[in-house]
């Protein structure tokens, strides 16, 4: 596939310098897949983490934004329009992180608040993908907005 090729040529670590990353605060390069419009928004604005509830995507485990480190993963919440799909290569600072190997746990997000963790790392059945859902819109920057024909 088209964005596969594409995936194996793009080397996130060559678009972001890790050198300064702290790692004691789980800093990483992910990815967040998208509508067209929603990513310029976020680029242009910031993440915004949907509280009440009436999130688009996101309550498979709980409230927060949801990113991923497969590419592919990301893509899947991106709808295709023209042949483009809209990605965002985000910096983020996961934290402390609740991990949970539950196909669904709607609640990880309150959860990981309760034992005081800063995100959710998502690995279903412990086979992946895995997600890491991020509870506050502060532990995320996108750097850069990627559009990728499929």
């Amino acid at each position: 596939c088209a964005h596969c090729e594409a995936a194996r040529r793009f080397h996130a670590e060559d678009a972001i310098s890790t050198e300064l990353f702290d790692h004691g605060l789980n800093e990483m390069i992910l990815w967040h897949g998208t509508d067209p419009g929603a990513a310029t928004s976020i680029a242009e604005k910031g993440f915004l983490v949907e509280r009440s509830g009436k999130a688009k995507h996101g309550r498979r485990f709980g409230t927060g934004a949801y990113l991923a480190e497969d590419l592919d993963k990301s893509l899947s919440y991106a709808p295709g329009s023209d042949g483009i799909k809209h990605v965002l290569l985000c910096r983020a600072v996961c934290g402390d992180i609740f991990y949970t190997e539950d196909n669904w746990a709607s609640d990880a997000d309150k959860r990981a608040a309760r034992e005081q963790k800063n995100s959710v790392l998502a690995n279903p059945n412990g086979k992946g993908p895995r997600e890491y859902i991020l509870l506050s819109e502060r532990q995320i920057y996108p750097e850069y907005l990627i559009e990728l024909a499929v």
